[in-house]
């Protein structure tokens, strides 16, 4: 069991509060002032009170709201302290804003600072279980804590709804002792079956940019297949011609010595190209020359000794020469493409007699041109295979995981509910006997089933429905009762901690709220091992107080009262996370 009893700090920001077994009720009140904000009895700490619990009870800091306490309000190295008892043990629980994830835990007047919130967690985990049982502490209680943001809108789901945290289902596993590790073995097999879904999805993707389908590889397949059958029985008929290596080498060499000379014979084309593209000379007439000698002689006088006869024949020796030097080179290149042309030919002649020789049925004129064409056919015929290899063991991998996933879920999981079936059959009464004192009739029902569907995670089901359920006030209903019953059944009360906490649960119908705190007070008598703590706005029930409607007076179990002028943290501030 667990028994909380005082929540403090120090240094001292808030009036310490002491906790009871039975009911603790953490009033929101009104001031005696006859002003609209005075009488708001929201807003004045009690949702914060709660918080501060299960911040002390190793709430994960990046949820909580305490670290969103501005610091002139809360500082951060102000140590929140939690008095408790857990299996009969005295512990104090220590934790701040600054440090929240190395808390410090009190037992037996030693002080142990832990180095991280997990090993924390683990401290406390083998302190109130079982080494064997595979659930943690914060497992254990989480749905013991249940926050007002989860709206008690389902029996499972206890989180704030906008943190979109999946149920948990071990907790309540744990208390109807259902084997924990086939659940977990079932999440693991769903698990394993959602990574082969995903895989073969990527492969179906590849497919897709490949340019096929699922349903057309594997005609794509034989059909390759096919061509490159083809390729290889024509290769493998040449390999059996006698003298094919000598030959199939003299090919290769003869087709590189053909490049060379291919590659020559562009280049000395390219060369007379630009010959014949060469500029002609300007001519230049006899008059031309003659006037420029005689410009010449006159500057000149008798240092110009050469007729104008000697001058043009001097010209027309340059002209000749230029021209000489560039019919020479042109020559000289047509010569030597000649000559290139006729190796060109000859080694094509050469070349075709022996291809003719590894000619067979026309399939290979060009060997190595073809050898290309077979590997590049080759590899593709490859790369589909491996890819449709891959399709086919995927599915075969998930219609194995889906096999074994149907096997725990309708052999096994079935089988263990089927033997705890009373077990669930005794809970539903202890539920119906709650639901007749609070809702005056039996019109409920709780059942524990195996869910296979396709597509989804969840494969157990806690289903309690009761009369007009799916409304605001009744889900809150049922989750009160389902809580409460818990605590109440003999085989459920065995492995739960014996205590309970819900933030503004009672938002319901008057008559609903004063049978359920009168359910409360019955149970107390009945069973005193029990510890319910409970906020609750007084303007609730002023009405039936004064009626006496309420079997019990509320002062008698309020563990703390806060109101518009006296709040839980004595302040106005506004949480930094909003």
């Amino acid at each position: 069991m667990i028994l909380l009893k005082k929540l403090h700090s120090n240094p001292q920001i808030f009036q310490p509060i002491l906790f009871e077994k039975g009911i603790n009720i953490i009033l929101g009140e009104k001031v005696n002032e006859n002003t609209s904000a005075n009488r708001k009895t929201n807003g004045v700490g009690k949702s914060m009170c709660i918080e501060f619990i299960d911040f002390c009870l190793l709430k994960q800091d990046t949820w909580s709201r305490v670290m969103q306490i501005p610091d002139d309000t809360l500082p951060s190295d102000t140590q929140i302290i939690l008095d408790l008892e857990i299996m009969k043990q005295e512990i104090s629980i220590i934790r701040t804003k600054s440090s929240p994830d190395r808390p410090i835990i009190i037992q037996n007047n030693e002080f142990q600072e832990f180095r991280s919130l997990d090993d924390a967690k683990e401290y406390l985990t083998r302190l109130i279980l079982p080494t064997d049982i595979e659930i943690s502490f914060r497992e254990l209680i989480s749905p013991l804590i249940r926050d007002e943001r989860s709206e008690f809108r389902d029996i499972i789901l206890c989180n704030d709804l906008k943190r979109r945290i999946p149920p948990n289902h071990i907790p309540h596993l744990y208390y109807f002792n259902i084997d924990i590790n086939l659940y977990e073995e079932i999440k693991k097999s769903i698990d394993e079956l959602e990574k082969t879904n995903n895989f073969l999805s990527k492969v179906k993707e590849l497919l897709k940019l490949r340019g096929t389908s699922k349903e057309r590889i594997q005609i794509e397949i034989n059909n390759l297949k096919g061509e490159v059958d083809a390729i290889n029985k024509s290769v493998e008929e040449l390999q059996n011609l006698k003298a094919f290596d000598v030959i199939q080498k003299d090919i290769i060499v003869l087709e590189d010595q053909l490049d060379v000379l291919r590659a020559q014979q562009k280049s000395i084309k390219y060369e007379l190209t630009k010959i014949n593209s060469f500029p002609q000379m300007e001519q230049i007439t006899e008059t031309d020359i003659e006037i420029i000698y005689n410009q010449f002689k006159q500057g000149l006088g008798n240092l110009v000794a050469k007729t104008i006869d000697e001058v043009q024949a001097f010209k027309l020796k340059i002209d000749k020469f230029q021209k000489t030097l560039l019919n020479d080179k042109a020559t000289l290149l047509e010569k030597k493409l000649e000559e290139i042309g006729k190796k060109i030919k000859n080694l094509d002649e050469i070349l075709q007699t022996k291809q003719q020789t590894l000619d067979v049925n026309g399939n290979l004129r060009q060997l190595k041109s073809s050898i290309a064409i077979m590997n590049k056919k080759s590899e593709e015929y490859q790369q589909k295979v491996a890819i449709y290899n891959d399709l086919k063991q995927t599915e075969n991998s998930k219609k194995d995981a889906n096999q074994h996933k149907n096997n725990l879920i309708d052999e096994k999981l079935r089988k263990e509910l089927e033997s705890i079936e009373q077990k669930i059959k005794d809970f539903e009464n202890t539920i119906l006997d709650a639901h007749y004192t609070i809702m005056g009739n039996r019109k409920a029902s709780f059942d524990i089933k195996e869910v296979n569907k396709k597509n989804t995670k969840y494969f157990i089901e806690f289903n309690l429905r009761i009369d007009t359920d799916g409304s605001h006030s009744i889900d809150r209903v049922k989750v009160f009762i389902y809580d409460i019953a818990l605590i109440l059944n003999e085989h459920t009360r065995v492995r739960h901690p014996k205590f309970l906490i819900h933030d503004n649960i009672f938002d319901v119908d008057q008559d609903t709220l004063v049978q359920s705190l009168n359910f409360l007070h019955k149970i107390q008598q009945e069973h005193p091992d029990f510890q319910y703590i409970l906020t609750l706005n007084r303007d609730k029930i002023e009405n039936e107080e004064r009626k006496k409607e309420i079997n019990f007076d509320l002062d008698n179990v309020c563990r703390a009262r806060f109101t518009k002028e006296k709040k839980f943290l004595n302040s106005n501030y506004e949480e930094t996370g909003k």
